[in-house]
């Protein structure tokens, strides 16, 4: 969870916990069981995959090749290999009552059951890696389907690996770095950038070489968002939130464009990246440009926030700082490069750089 919050995640939401639904998982089992699409064998519930049409539906794998998990031994007990357990008997660690054994729930149960406990039925986003299509996901649609519910959610977002060296990260291989870690060495804007650099359903490439390229290019964004905001509060220009400029309108709906389709950052990103270019090609263009300069920022700040990246600033320009600006643009005008760097040093004091 300090993970999360280190990488700027909102943290304003619920959390749900098996074990607190164990009553409403037992009943959900029975009802599994009462409309015959489970069976109990020996204190052990199982779900009968041959009463659903179409499974697995979200995998579309072909249900004749499944095979059982390669960590779980066959059971002989269940009437079709790939039957998926509802209720597992045991005494040993964590267990509970139920009207078939001592033992606890399946995990493709626990979700399902707790979806309709917490809200009364289907969602509007499920989430998961790519491994959990199947057979976790397609497990939870099987058990929504038996009991009468065409789709348990919406929509199905599921996450590519954080691969290095073309292999999933992974404590098994011993290839994972720990977020802490990473978050140690590279800034969180650094860190959000680089998982957001390709769409979610793709793996992402996990190297210091990355990382070290995207921490030059959120600095050289910084910079040049510095270096904008300041000339225009030197100049006494306000920027407002207000876009009116086709051009950078084209911008604003390129980057919704890209969110709207299924969170597409990495287009979205790409946009970000043409916003700021087009700072710096304004900030060429000097104070004719100011009220289109101040546009693009206004949405690079629309963008930052919902990206979360916090690389737009709120830089302090004083009245003192616009009056050592003033003489500091006179002196260099004069050509008295001595006085000039005076007041450059005194301006760079109050974190503000001229060029």
């Amino acid at each position: 969870l300090k993970d999360c919050v280190d990488l700027g995640c909102n943290m304003e939401v619920e959390r749900l916990y098996a074990t607190k639904y164990i009553t409403e998982i037992i009943t959900f089992i029975t009802s599994l069981i009462e409309i015959g699409v489970a069976y109990v064998v020996e204190g052990a519930v199982y779900f009968d995959i041959t009463k659903i049409e179409k499974y697995p539906e979200l995998s579309k794998q072909n249900k004749d090749l499944l095979q059982v998990g390669a960590r779980i031994k066959e059971n002989i007990a269940k009437q079709d290999g790939a039957d998926f357990t509802l209720w597992k008997p045991t005494s040993i660690g964590v267990n509970w009552e139920s009207p078939w054994s001592s033992g606890r729930p399946g995990w493709h149960t626990e979700c399902a059951a707790m979806i309709y406990a917490a809200f009364g039925g289907p969602i509007d986003i499920h989430g998961g890696g790519m491994d959990l299509k199947f057979p976790h996901h397609d497990n939870e649609i099987a058990q929504a389907k038996a009991l009468g519910v065409p789709k348990l959610a919406t929509y199905w977002m599921h996450n590519g690996f954080i691969e290095t060296a073309n292999q999933k990260m992974s404590k098994s291989l011993g290839n994972f770095a720990f977020a802490k870690d990473v978050l140690a060495a590279y800034s969180m804007s650094t860190v959000r950038l680089w998982l957001l650099s390709g769409h979610y359903g793709q793996p992402l490439i996990y190297s210091e070489e990355v990382l070290d390229e995207i921490s030059e290019i959120v600095s050289k964004m910084q910079t040049s968002l510095e270096d904008a905001i300041v000339q225009l509060k030197i100049n006494r220009y306000f920027i407002k939130n207000e876009i009116s400029s086709e051009r950078v309108y084209e911008q604003k709906n390129k980057f919704e464009d890209a969110m709207n389709n299924d969170f597409n950052t990495a287009n979205a990103i790409t946009v970000l990246y043409e916003v700021i270019k087009q700072i710096n090609i304004h900030m060429r263009q000097g104070e004719k440009s100011f009220g289109l300069l101040g546009q693009y920022i206004a949405l690079v700040s629309e963008i930052d926030a919902i990206l979360g990246l916090e690389i737009a600033l709120d830089i302090d320009v004083n009245e003192h700082d616009i009056e050592l600006y003033s003489m500091w643009k006179a002196a260099k005008g004069a050509k008295d490069f001595a006085l000039a760097d005076t007041y450059r040093t005194q301006l760079e004091n109050s974190k503000i750089r001229v060029r």
